[in-house]
């Protein structure tokens, strides 16, 4: 029978771990979801003109025209490459900035993408997923540093759709963990919190609601989170860790508790990290494999993330 894995929190010992998987900005772009500059780009330009829709929908949700203005113009002359770098040094805007993020993001929210036959490397998932299930053993964990939401909707449609008389009792079989945060609960979840339908049709409240789930890196200095902290735990009891989408930042790295904070401490376990390496610069590569003695294994450079599960028999 089941356990409930919703009480995760900081009690893991109730279950075991083959495959966790680490998701990056890159695990999401299938589907329309824009990467660290093209979010910056996204969110100027939404922020820019006082008559768009985006601009009016943003006072909606109570912010006044000179705040937007103000925003636009201090994020737009640091030229900051990403809006976490940008909020590292001027946490005053940190609110607006959520809301911004959320405004945004809620845009690639298209449940009918989730479920496209070609270039979703999600279906990849589809046939280990449902064996585990009718093994009564458990699926892989998903860390997230993602805001969006679709890896929790896919696998929610997954289960529903595949087990719909046992799915209640089996939606915790797969966790997924939000370690930056998240839009807003799914309305299927359990737990309590705001929630939303997986939707790009949201108004400004909840877009406004959504965006008080997302956690901006420069709130994590000194508070990591219950997620983050299970996160942890789970890799270091993983058989197999494989990043996907990811780009290996130290800070993100240390959070994960992976290389730790002594640089001269190499990576625990063999056979047990992979990692897309996607448009990766060389010289970040060559540091991974020295920083990790070569305990991860990556993908070359052009390799996506369907053809980088394949090899790795997914």
């Amino acid at each position: 029978m089941w356990e409930s894995g919703k009480n995760y929190h900081f009690d893991i010992g109730w279950r075991g771990y083959n495959t966790v998987f680490v998701l990056g900005a890159g695990a999401s772009y299938h589907l329309g979801y824009p990467l660290g500059n093209q979010l910056s780009d996204n969110i100027l330009n939404n922020t820019r003109d006082p008559s768009s829709d985006s601009f009016k929908m943003l006072e909606g949700m109570g912010f006044s025209g000179d705040e937007i203005k103000t925003f636009h113009e201090q994020f737009r002359k640091t030229v900051a490459p990403t809006i976490d770098e940008f909020l590292s040094r001027r946490e005053e805007f940190v609110k607006i900035a959520r809301a911004a993020i959320a405004q945004e993001l809620i845009k690639y929210e298209e449940p009918n993408l989730l479920q496209r036959r070609s270039d979703n490397w999600y279906l990849l998932l589809r046939t280990k997923i449902i064996e585990a299930i009718e093994q009564n053993q458990y699926g892989p964990v998903f860390v997230t540093f993602n805001y969006d939401r679709s890896i929790d909707k896919f696998l929610t449609d997954l289960i529903f759709s595949n087990f719909p008389k046992r799915a209640e009792s089996l939606i915790d079989t797969t966790q997924v963990l939000h370690v930056h945060g998240r839009l807003g609960y799914l309305d299927t979840d359990k737990q309590n919190g705001f929630k939303r339908e997986y939707s790009s049709n949201a108004t400004a409240e909840q877009i406004l609601q959504s965006s008080e789930g997302i956690r901006v890196i420069s709130e994590l200095e000194h508070d990591y989170g219950k997620e983050m902290q299970v996160a942890q735990a789970v890799i270091a009891k993983a058989k197999k860790v494989i990043f996907l989408g990811f780009g290996y930042d130290d800070t993100n790295l240390d959070r994960l508790r992976i290389n730790g904070f002594d640089r001269n401490k190499p990576w625990d376990g063999e056979d047990k990290y992979y990692g897309t390496a996607f448009k990766l610069d060389p010289k970040r590569i060559e540091e991974l494999r020295k920083e990790s003695e070569g305990r991860i294994f990556l993908g070359k450079a052009q390799t996506v993330i369907p053809d980088f599960l394949g090899e790795l028999g997914w």
